[in-house]
């Protein structure tokens, strides 16, 4: 079964988005701040990360240093409620390196987050 870690700080996004992924089979995690990424990420050992990139305590490209520093080589899903974000997912995907596979605007609709899933598993 393949494992998902969604890591955002409205809780409404974080039910919702578990909610999909455990109804297409995935096992998943969820983490309402990113100061518990670390070690969340190692003990779960997630496929999938589904990152928001804008958070309060730590922001979501500290965590894709993070990973790029880790040689993580699972897959990224990015979200954020901001208009110009597929330039920034751009962006960042390239000057870390790191394999972004999709970026999700917030609010995002249940069918976008649950194909994006199931791309990463096909």
């Amino acid at each position: 079964m393949p494992r998902v870690l969604i890591v955002d700080d409205n809780e409404s996004i974080l039910a919702i988005a578990k909610q999909v992924a455990e109804r297409i089979g995935f096992a998943a995690a969820t983490l309402g701040n990113a100061a518990q990424f670390m070690t969340t990420f190692v003990r779960f050992k997630p496929d999938i990360v589904v990152l928001d990139v804008v958070m309060p305590d730590i922001d979501g490209i500290e965590i894709v240093r993070w990973l790029d520093d880790i040689d993580y080589t699972g897959r990224l899903i990015i979200m954020s409620g901001y208009g110009n974000f597929d330039r920034m997912a751009k962006a960042l995907a390239e000057a870390r390196g790191r394999m972004v596979v999709m970026s999700l605007p917030k609010p995002f609709r249940v069918a976008e987050l649950e194909a994006a899933l199931r791309g990463q598993v096909a």
